[in-house]
């Protein structure tokens, strides 16, 4: 193995000896210059490093605290073999790090430690990083943010992320029909109904009607009694709420739930508008609706959810109408009569309500608590006290038989079996007797501890299977355990997959082929000499992996790709469409040109190549290696002085409208200037400069970014604006890296070196390769045993004992 090794280093002609002479040549023209000895070294170090690993692809650790240290920024670690260029950050998914396009050659650099995250250029932990909101604020992990406009409440959570599913109080709102007579509807319009009667709409909105009947109705200390009926379509559900208690009619549909909640409340759940009702059997009918979905849909006595009070009366032609009129337009029936409450009566009950002004004012408007209150005569206060505790959760005391009787709160997500589990459900909270702490209700309105609530029905919503109970299920006998429905196959049978038919079925049928996603003339299956039993479906074709599909994957590199996948490489993206894959025209959001220039030997990989070539060079020239309109890029190399290597590199970056480029050099990284004078702002025109303790970045108007690093690499990053606009060494940014090696008069270039002459900027500054240099200071002994023994670390120390 080290004798492969070392053919391999003699193949590439590193030579020990030359580093070393380049060393002490380094080390003692800083001497001269008052440059920094320890850095000029550790320059041929890092050089020497560098076209180790391009000689044999395999990098290793050299520096050490003692040895050429970097040092990094506080909270960050040197890393000598950093492989991925997107590290963890605030406010970026984990899965980003690990997209192809980070993956990098091996650099050295400060990084965060493992498990840390970038934020504000310091590490932190995941869990500290911040989440900005919409409104340009920064909030804390754990904090909760609601975009306006929209109905879910946002909650920062690690990375910085926010997790948006958790429904917001903010997007509802409410209509109340109180004792039957006392209306309050979303907008918070205040109204009576005296002799309400016929089939009242309640609310209508995306096909869902809730109809009132109160035919037969009667009422007493306790109870009143009235229908609710739920229409969806053709399909409708009944509460029917009597003296003793209720009546449910096809109380579980695909679109509705009625269950009992407690000993008086029911609730109805309207999947199709997320909402939900509360009933009581002392009158109150209270509906929680998703405001952002009610909004211009909404119809009926409880107002159209449009946000204004003042325009509830109105025909679905958005006519206005007199009260009287609307109401029978709803449903009710003649001898309705519509009026507006009395509510200035002396009413010692609701007077006593002011010491809970502070705590409803908060919520809601106190005087329209007040108004309702009033409106609802001293025998009828319970359904009003039953409004209170509902909106406002809290617990009001009223001199009656049932005071005593409000024992435990009851929650709409979490007391009854078809509500544990439901993310999407808003709680709602009532004081009532029921189910004892620690069970919750079922759907048989028994009281039962939460394992014990059943299973759902696979495809029939309308069914509900008890725990333990067993059901036989097309060809599977299935049995409820702890919630979770466990099946297994009893039928003799074939039984086939989803989107799967038998091959006998299909035979007496007469279909004799079917369609395959695999290419001509294998596209078809003879269904008679297929040894498959279950075939695809009519109008479904067969994957190589047996599933059947509407639309073909495609597939590329081995890698299965499904319908409608858009698959992103370098600027382009293109599109799978059943089976084959479809361009867009339109470049991607992250499209980066990337040239990189490295090594003493120098090399160099364009824009559109993905590969480094070896620059011939032909004297110590500038190059254009990126240019466009009056902007342009000129790399120069920094003659060694004694054989045709660099010692460090030079850029000079040309921006339009100015006389002076901006001067870059790898041996002093901390001093950019522009004609001779050093550069002390970050900010300059268009112009941002960064220095880092590798590399010193110069980007221009968010058009190009050049990074100079200290171990003789250059990174040139082009964005998608110039994208077809550039010329130089570089190449032609266009995504084709045949046409990469142009001349600067735009023709094709036969070589990379008759490309890179044609770009020289003048020749006639070209230096020629010039003998070894002799310095005067070599004549002084102690120098020169003190360079011999720094530089002679290249063959003692254990680091380079491979290289």
């Amino acid at each position: 193995h080290l004798l492969l090794l070392f053919a391999i280093i003699i193949f590439f002609q590193v030579s020990v000896t030359d580093y070393i002479k380049k060393c002490q040549d380094s080390y003692c023209t800083a001497l001269k210059n008052g440059n920094s000895t320890e850095t000029a070294t550790c320059n041929i170090f890092a050089q020497y490093h560098s076209q180790c690993f391009l000689a044999m692809g395999v990098m290793f650790s050299w520096r050490t605290e003692s040895l050429c240290p970097l040092k990094c920024p506080a909270t960050q670690v040197f890393n000598s073999f950093i492989t991925n260029r997107c590290p963890l950050t605030c406010g970026s998914r984990p899965h980003n790090s690990t997209r192809d396009d980070c993956n990098t050659e091996p650099y050295a650099g400060c990084t965060c430690p493992d498990g840390l995250a970038i934020y504000n250029n310091t590490c932190v932990e995941t869990s500290q990083c911040q989440c900005l909101g919409s409104d340009g604020k920064m909030y804390n992990n754990g904090e909760e943010y609601q975009i306006p406009g929209k109905c879910n409440l946002c909650t920062c959570e690690e990375f910085g992320l926010w997790n948006c599913n958790k429904p917001s109080k903010t997007c509802f709102t409410s209509c109340a029909i109180l004792n039957l007579n006392v209306v309050t509807t979303f907008d918070g319009r205040l109204y009576k109904v005296d002799n309400l009667c016929g089939d009242v709409v309640l609310m209508k909105a995306l096909n869902t009607t809730v109809t009132l009947n109160t035919e037969n109705s009667q009422s007493n200390a306790s109870s009143i009694t009235f229908t609710i009926t739920i229409t969806y379509g053709s399909t409708s559900s009944k509460l029917t709420m009597l003296k003793t208690g209720a009546t449910v009619e096809k109380g579980r549909t695909i679109y509705s739930r009625i269950k009992q909640l407690s000993d008086n409340y029911y609730v109805i759940q309207l999947k199709k508008i997320d909402s939900q009702i509360l009933v009581s059997r002392q009158g109150l009918i209270y509906i929680h609706a998703n405001k952002i979905i009610l909004k211009d849909k909404a119809d009926g006595i409880c107002g159209n959810a449009d946000g204004n009070r003042d325009n509830e009366f109105t025909s679905p032609l958005n006519a206005e109408m007199l009260p009287g009129d609307f109401l029978h337009s709803q449903g009710a029936c003649e001898k309705a009569n519509f009026g507006e409450p009395t509510t200035s009566v002396i009413d010692s009950f609701c007077d006593g309500l002011a010491k809970y002004q502070k705590d409803v004012a908060t919520l809601n408007d106190f005087d329209n608590t007040m108004r309702i209150c009033k409106a609802n005569t001293d025998s009828d206060k319970i359904a009003f006290i039953q409004f209170v505790n509902i909106v406002f959760e809290l617990s009001i005391d009223y001199p009656s038989n049932d005071k005593d009787a409000l024992e435990r709160e009851y929650d709409t997500c979490q007391d009854t079996c078809d509500s544990i589990g439901d993310k999407n459900c808003v709680p709602l909270k009532v004081l009532d007797t029921g189910c004892p702490s620690g069970t919750v209700r079922t759907s048989t309105n028994t009281c039962e501890e939460p394992d014990r609530c059943g299973c759902s029905h696979p495809t029939d919503d309308s069914v509900h299977i008890n725990d333990t109970q067993r059901i036989l299920i097309d060809c599977s006998q299935c049995v409820c355990k702890v919630r979770d429905l466990v099946c297994h196959t009893v039928c003799d049978k074939v039984v086939c997959p989803l989107n799967h038919t038998s091959k006998i079925a299909k035979i007496q049928k007469g279909d004799n082929v079917i369609r395959t996603c695999n290419a001509p003339p294998n596209d078809v299956i003879n269904v008679n000499d297929s040894s498959l039993l279950c075939l695809c479906a009519d109008g479904f074709k067969q994957t190589k992996n047996g599933a059947c599909v509407k639309n073909c994957p495609c597939e590329e590199n081995k890698i299965l790709y499904k319908d409608g996948a858009v698959v992103t490489k370098g600027c382009h993206s293109k599109q799978c469409r059943d089976g084959r894959f479809y361009n867009f025209a339109q470049l991607t959001d992250d499209c980066t040109g990337i040239c990189e220039i490295i090594g003493g030997l120098i090399q160099i990989k364009q824009i559109d190549s993905r590969v480094f070539e070896t620059l011939p060079l032909f004297g110590w020239c500038g190059v254009r290696v990126l240019e466009f309109d009056d902007n342009k890029v000129v790399f120069v190399p920094v003659d060694c002085g004694n054989q045709n290597t660099s010692c460090g590199y030079i850029a000079n970056i040309y921006v339009k409208d100015m006389a002076h480029p901006v001067v870059v050099s790898s041996a002093d990284l901390d001093n950019p200037t522009i004609n001779g004078i050093k550069i002390n702002k970050r900010i300059y025109g268009d112009i941002e400069i960064a220095n880092r303790a590798l590399y010193i970045s110069v980007g221009v108007s968010n058009k190009f970014i050049v990074y100079l690093y200290r171990a003789f690499r250059i990174r040139i990053e082009v964005s998608a604006t110039l994208y077809g606009a550039t010329q130089g060494l570089c190449g032609n940014f266009n995504g084709d890296p045949s046409d990469d090696k142009s001349l600067s008069t735009g023709m094709q270039a036969p070589t990379l070196a008759a490309s890179a002459k044609s770009y020289v900027e003048d020749i006639s500054s070209c230096n020629p390769f010039q003998a070894p240099l002799s310095f005067p200071v070599f004549s002084d002994a102690v120098r020169l045993a003190w360079a011999q023994k720094a530089c002679n670390v290249i063959n003692t120390h254990h680091a380079f004992e491979d290289c």
